[in-house]
């Protein structure tokens, strides 16, 4: 009788090895090929603000460009999730592939500004789409304890083509062109197809998306706090800080930048800080995932909430490179973990059939703060960078003073 329990308990364990390999890769799979879409976008938070003069473009038409494809998604994250529904997983997924690329590779054909600007639009769609999918085959794949793990991976890959795009994207820039870069990653996008025939038969999508959210859903009082906090986040970790790095540093250091005994163009050291902010979460996500399995999402993204407000802080401060890179250091990893968090809280809070379109409200409101973040660009024109900066810290801070009077009433979530 021992023998066999031991026996059952073996294949059991078996079983569960097998079927967490096979959740895994599936993530890997779908997440891969969103990082190779990711090259172009993420690249032009690094080159755009370096090469405007170059392209023709004001400071204001720059932050519209990088913010458009943000308030396109207000309606698109809804599209999406009935798109899945209608279309099937694969057939949506992969088609927004070839859009993506042709999204990406107008940035190398032209320079006219309505035509860019219908291409980020173009991009905004696609990010709907590819996002979107990315969460549904994690809680398609994911069980008890493990959300948090195969969100971490789907956003460590996803990260990875970010890091890859504005860390060779200002090293191409600056050897090739700003035009020869885009037909390069234009071409990489469309590597995404290779992984098709590893997603015949998947439809994460199958489930879960015939419920339609409704605009009501949009400030509902069970995820009100939760998505505010999205918002704040997304507003300083995916729009201010990104598309103000370059403005930063060139006016606090200029066009070059001397570190020990090497001069470095603003347009690399630019890439090289949102490469950083890309490659730890790439590096940091599988890690903050285990940890919010382990000790619960809002707990954790409460205590990062609270770091990141004393990072923007410290980044309000004209101090010297170290600093300044010390700053973005703490705002990069503290955005990295709640960016990791608040999905999966918001997996916890509403009931399965309800996820996609809880997650399509969740992208909507991080979407609308990842828009608003570039223009702050309108505020550094007369606020300088230090107060806008400090503006933005104590912006944060409120919202984590918010999400603690939300966990404080709903302690029920488990979390």
């Amino acid at each position: 009788m021992a023998n066999k329990t031991t026996q059952l308990e073996q294949d059991q364990q078996l079983c569960k090895k097998t079927t967490d390999g096979n959740s895994t890769g599936k993530v890997l799979v779908v997440s891969s090929v969103v990082g190779f879409c990711l090259l172009g976008d993420s690249s032009l938070y690094a080159l755009l603000p370096t090469f405007r003069e170059d392209l023709g473009l004001t400071l204001a038409q720059v932050g519209f460009l990088l913010s458009m494809n943000r308030f396109v998604r207000l309606l698109t994250n809804f599209w999406a999730a009935q798109l899945y529904s209608r279309l099937g997983f694969r057939t949506l997924f992969f088609g927004v592939v070839f859009l993506a690329a042709a999204c990406t590779a107008t940035f190398g054909l032209t320079h006219s500004f309505t035509l860019l600007l219908a291409a980020r639009a173009g991009w905004g769609f696609c990010w709907s789409v590819l996002r979107l999918g990315g969460y549904l085959t994690v809680l398609s794949a994911g069980g008890t304890g493990k959300s948090g793990r195969l969100m971490g991976i789907l956003l460590s890959v996803f990260r990875m083509g970010s890091f890859c795009g504005v860390f060779f994207g200002g090293i191409l820039a600056d050897r090739l062109g700003f035009h020869a870069t885009y037909y390069i990653f234009a071409a990489l996008t469309l590597l995404g197809l290779l992984a098709l025939p590893a997603m015949r038969g998947f439809n994460p999508a199958k489930s879960g998306t015939g419920h339609r959210p409704k605009w009501k859903e949009i400030i509902h009082k069970q995820t009100l706090l939760l998505n505010f906090a999205s918002l704040v986040n997304a507003l300083i970790v995916l729009g201010f800080i990104i598309a103000t790095t370059g403005h930063l540093l060139k006016v606090r250091f200029g066009d070059e930048i001397t570190v020990g005994n090497r001069v470095i163009g603003v347009a690399t050291m630019t890439g090289f800080v949102l490469g950083g902010r890309w490659f730890f979460s790439a590096v940091l996500s599988p890690f903050a995932g285990g940890v919010i399995d382990r000790f619960g999402a809002l707990r954790v993204a409460l205590l990062m909430i609270g770091f990141c407000s004393g990072g923007m802080a410290l980044l309000a401060v004209d101090a010297d490179l170290l600093i300044t890179l010390l700053g973005f250091l703490v705002v990069f990893v503290s955005g990295t973990t709640v960016t990791v968090a608040l999905p999966v809280v918001i997996g916890q809070t509403v009931q399965p059939e309800q996820r996609a379109g809880a997650l399509a409200v969740y992208s909507t409101w991080s979407d609308l703060g990842s828009a608003l973040g570039p223009q702050g660009y309108f505020l550094l024109g007369f606020m300088g960078i230090g107060s806008t900066y400090l503006l933005v810290a104590v912006l944060s801070a409120v919202s984590g003073l918010l999400l603690l009077n939300y966990a404080r009433r709903n302690t029920k979530t488990g979390t």
